[in-house]
């Protein structure tokens, strides 16, 4: 089939978007769901509920789709940098430079919104899309873009986007954007105004209009074009061409004028990259099941449980009253009357009250098990550890559920990483050709972009690896502080190497104030060290007696001064011990090679 040829490709685009009509009620009702929009009042005039009956929503799937954003947020956002870059042709090629550029770039004005979007959409939907285009608007001419869940149409039976004939990506346009478009001359002038024709009325109450994005492959390369359903339109809003993402194949200068013209590199995969919330061995795009889809038993089961408990104690919290006369009623009919009652009435007759039983705990208890079920089947099996009326929670389970819970997290955010290297190792080729090109100006050496690189989210060392080290220096530190290495060289690089891990932001400062502190009470030891070998010399030399002697008080003061400092209040080896590298504190009472009594009387 020639996808060139407008109404060959709209006869099949029109037949996809045809069968894509089941996807879109879906998503529709699925959204509905997760929020359980219910008008009460609406389903009363229907008769669904009684005047007296309540209906309680249980939102369990949308509790468990917000619960397991924190992950997939946490592995966006605390990440220093945006990509790790491994150097294929210089396996030792320092990249720091290089990987600090490429996040300036990557996290332009609300980088993080499709991401958001998408771990919103992931989770509920079973799978969301992403686009990365080319964007001469951004820093590193490249975006990246979400693309909403029904808005993305291929086969049903899809099990690969990138083996299909064509794919379609749906827009929805203002009246206004479409003016624009067709006055820049990236649409059809004509073929716009087909689409605004009943706009202009005046009484056309219609501002937004569908358009189709259409990706197609021919001869290997993939091609766009821009087409809309309106029966009117004739031709395609903007005629098909080679996907041009600004990666170029060659870039020729001529050696006569020194014009620079660039060659574009084909593109030959379609730039969409899909975010499954589970990976099963059943290929199937629409066989992917989100939290909507598996959670919808047991939130209908818990709501009805919940609305039922509510309603029957609501009904046992009435009063209710008959006749005392079993035998008058006898061959008649029932008769309510609405009489109310009233303080300081007298009835002239007897009456007889009476309540409904109110239901028992053992329905809340119910509704406890379905949620545990359903907390144990969502990857949290530490909110699923149920109490029980024997015993509290072991610390056991608590530590089992935990570690349970961290590694299938663990699994999720992998999916998520797995997406990201696809994306920004396409958003890396757009960079480095238009620096290339010259079209974009670095920082970085322009070496660095002559070689070849493999990337990789830098999430999974910045946050996941980190993580995982911080707690396991922390659970060995209460066991290596008990050894001796903790007070010499291995325990100071084991503390940089915690501080390091718990605070990257301000590890540097912390580290530099502990060097100056450091520097101090060296230069303090060294002061200390002169003057304790000044006492001795003064004891020796009787003419440095005559010359030192005015000038003994002093010493001292400074040598007690100076042990403060070093050693706490104290001054002594019972005290606070020494730092690293310094020697023990002297005994004031004994300078070094002179009996006590000398000291003393040259001091005094």
């Amino acid at each position: 089939m020639d996808f060139i040829n407008y109404k060959e490709a709209r006869e099949k685009i029109s037949k996809l978007l045809g069968q894509w009509s089941e996807e879109d009620t879906r998503t529709k009702e699925n959204r509905k769901f997760r929020y359980v929009e219910l008008d009460e009042e609406e389903e009363r005039t229907k008769g669904n509920l009684q005047p007296d009956e309540k209906y309680i929503p249980l939102k369990l799937a949308d509790t468990n789709i917000r619960r397991e954003q924190a992950s997939y947020v946490a592995y966006l956002t605390q990440a220093r940098r945006q990509a790790i870059f491994s150097c294929v042709e210089i396996p030792d090629l320092p990249t720091e430079e290089l990987e600090k550029d490429f996040t300036t770039k990557c996290r332009y004005d609300g980088w993080q919104i499709p991401f958001f979007k998408s771990v919103d959409c992931t989770p509920m939907h079973g799978w969301s899309c992403f686009e990365v285009i080319y964007d001469q608007t951004k820093p590193g001419r490249f975006a990246v873009e979400y693309i909403q869940h029904e808005d993305l149409v291929f086969p049903l039976d899809c099990e690969d986007l990138q083996g299909q004939e064509f794919i379609i990506r749906r827009y929805t346009l203002t009246a206004l954007q479409l003016r624009e478009f067709k006055t820049s001359g990236r649409f059809s002038s004509s073929q716009v105004s087909k689409i605004l024709k009943d706009f202009e009325k005046e009484d056309s109450s219609k501002n937004n209009y569908c358009i189709e994005k259409v990706f197609f492959k021919r001869d290997g390369v993939v091609f766009v074009a821009w087409s809309a359903s309106k029966e009117d339109c004739t031709d395609w809003l903007a005629a098909p061409r080679q996907l041009n993402l600004g990666i170029y194949k060659n870039i020729n200068i001529d050696p006569n004028t020194g014009e620079q013209s660039v060659v574009d590199e084909p593109i030959t995969e379609y730039p969409i990259f899909k975010f499954d919330y589970l990976i099963s061995e059943n290929d199937e795009i629409f066989k992917s099941k989100g939290r909507i889809d598996l959670d919808r038993s047991l939130q209908e089961a818990s709501s009805s449980l919940m609305s039922s408990f509510v309603t029957a104690h609501r009904r046992a919290a009435n009063v209710y009253a008959n006749m005392d006369n079993p035998m008058g009623g006898v061959g008649r009919d029932p008769l309510q009357t609405d009489i109310k009652l009233s303080p300081g009435v007298v009835m002239d007759s007897a009456i007889k009250f009476w309540q409904l039983t109110p239901p028992t705990p053992a329905m809340l208890q119910a509704i406890q098990a379905l949620a545990i079920q359903n907390q144990s089947e969502t990857s949290q099996p530490n909110f699923a550890v149920q109490n029980r009326k024997d015993s509290e929670k072991t610390a056991t389970e608590i530590k089992a559920a935990t570690m349970t819970s961290t590694m299938l997290t663990a699994v999720q955010v992998a999916l998520l990483s797995a997406v990201m290297k696809g994306i920004y190792t396409l958003c890396w080729k757009i960079y480095r050709s238009q620096v290339l090109a010259g079209i974009v100006k670095t920082p970085t050496k322009m070496e660095y972009f002559k070689y070849t690189y493999i990337l990789k989210p830098a999430g999974d060392q910045d946050v996941i690896e980190r993580q995982e080290k911080l707690q396991k220096f922390m659970q060995f530190w209460p066991v290596f502080a008990q050894t001796p290495f903790a007070q010499g060289k291995v325990g100071e690089l084991f503390f940089r190497k915690f501080i390091s891990l718990a605070f990257p932001d301000e590890a540097e400062d912390i580290f530099q104030a502990m060097d100056e502190q450091d520097m101090t009470k060296k230069l303090l030891a060294s002061m200390q060290q002169v003057i304790q070998l000044m006492i001795p010399f003064v004891i020796k030399d009787p003419e440095g007696q005559q010359m030192i002697a005015p000038y003994m008080g002093q010493l001292q003061q400074m040598n007690q001064v100076v042990t403060q400092l070093l050693y706490g209040q104290q001054g002594t080896p019972g005290g606070s011990p020494p730092p690293r590298g310094m020697a023990s504190p002297p005994n004031n009472n004994q300078a070094s090679g002179a009996p006590p009594e000398t000291a003393q009387s040259i001091l005094g």
